[in-house]
């Protein structure tokens, strides 16, 4: 719990949802390349726009 404390609190000082920060990092992690996972961060992150299927 204590690992997430920071992360939350980063999205809050960033006036973002943590609930929508995490479940969208957690879809993008998978393949998102290792020189790019500083666009992960709260304060870089931008939501990934939905696509229509």
């Amino acid at each position: 719990m204590f690992t997430f404390y920071p992360l939350i609190e980063s999205c809050h000082l960033n006036d973002i949802d943590p609930f929508t920060y995490l479940c969208d990092i957690y879809d993008r992690l998978h393949d998102c390349p290792a020189n790019q996972l500083i666009n992960l961060l709260p304060h870089n992150w931008k939501k990934k726009e939905q696509t229509q299927r």
